[in-house]
């Protein structure tokens, strides 16, 4: 604790009084002063939020007065960016910290192999830090914790702990390969109606694939209801 006398002369002790202030206020950049360099790594990392660690290394320069002004300079390096802080006397100081980059996602609880329908259970919501590492290599093709979970399936082994990725499932198949189809040709006014198999997996009112259980001809139409086919001729 500084003690000061009672005589000392007041000029003295205001200007000692000042650069304590000084030195307390030049300290740490507030919140909102680093806004600058949370919006310069949200272009890196859209729809994520942005952590500022606490591990600051100052790289060059000193600042005594309040901040002014905070200014991005790049990221060095996954995870770890570079910035500068000008205080109110117009010095200025560059620093190095690290940050996080936060996105929701769903997150595995248990080894799922492929082929298996997903279910919610096997999953729980949860953040993910996408700053660095293969999480941030794979970012793009994580799938939102919006998603009902109810209509995909594996397409390979996702591992506990993991984050589900768009490219680990695929839509469950309406119409799977080698399921029974009623194929109906139409060609005008003509409907003719026979039987045949899927040759490739299918969708709703979506492209579907099949061959004619007599004659081995390969067709291709639009699945409908009840395993129905029709291809117009």
């Amino acid at each position: 604790m500084i003690q000061i006398r009672k005589n000392f002369e007041p000029f003295y002790l205001t200007l000692i009084v000042a650069v304590l202030a000084a030195l307390g206020s030049g300290a740490s950049a507030s919140g909102s002063s680093m806004d600058e360099v949370k919006k310069a790594l949200e272009t890196i990392h859209p729809e994520a939020k942005i952590i500022l660690g606490e591990d600051r290394e100052k790289i060059r320069g000193e600042t005594l007065g309040s901040v002014r002004r905070v200014k991005f300079l790049n990221e060095i390096r996954p995870g770890r960016v570079r910035y500068t802080i000008e205080d109110s006397t117009g010095n200025e100081a560059e620093y190095e910290a690290g940050y996080k980059a936060m996105i929701s996602a769903w997150i595995a609880v248990r080894r799922i192999l492929p082929a298996k329908k997903i279910v919610e259970t096997d999953f729980r919501k949860g953040e993910i830090d996408v700053a660095q590492g293969i999480n941030r290599e794979l970012k793009g093709l994580a799938i939102s914790p919006d998603t009902r979970l109810e209509s995909l399936e594996s397409r390979q082994t996702i591992m506990e702990g993991s984050f589900l990725i768009s490219s680990a499932v695929q839509r469950v198949a309406d119409l799977k390969k080698g399921d029974p189809v009623k194929i109906k040709m139409i060609a005008g006014d003509l409907i003719l109606q026979t039987s045949g198999q899927a040759t490739e997996p299918a969708y709703l009112n979506e492209t579907a694939k099949v061959i004619t259980s007599k004659g081995k001809k390969d067709l291709v139409g639009t699945l409908r209801k009840n395993g129905e086919v029709e291809v117009r001729l």
